[in-house]
């Protein structure tokens, strides 16, 4: 996780739209991640080489993040899905995202799918 989307950043104005993780969520991310405690599916997003994942964590959580509109602090809406990316300027991290929206990408072809993470 980036600072960009640390609970934990959520008193930090930003000039850009951006999701902040659910503390809960946070939280217990190193622990999902080594246990391997989650299902995944892997996309392919055309504007960048290397894959996109989306984690559905095992545990029960009742939101895995929020949006933090730009130039606000108070997060707004839910966000249902854990997208896994390896940026080439930030490295692996994980922000939060709306299923629907993450389904347009998929539905336009800027995001296709691979496959099930195994």
């Amino acid at each position: 996780m980036t600072p960009k989307h640390d609970p934990a950043s959520g008193s930090i104005v930003w000039a850009v739209d951006r999701s902040i993780l659910d503390p809960q969520v946070s939280s217990s991310l190193c622990a999902m991640l080594d246990a391997c405690d989650f299902a995944g599916e892997e996309y392919q997003d055309v504007r960048y080489p290397n894959p996109t994942y989306v984690l559905e964590p095992s545990a029960s959580f009742s939101s895995l993040g929020s949006l933090l509109p730009s130039g606000s602090t108070g997060a707004t809406g839910s966000f249902d899905r854990l997208v896994a990316v390896n940026g080439s300027k930030q490295g692996w991290h994980l922000f939060a995202e709306n299923q629907g929206s993450f389904d347009d990408r998929v539905v336009s072809g800027s995001i296709t799918y691979v496959g099930p993470v195994v």
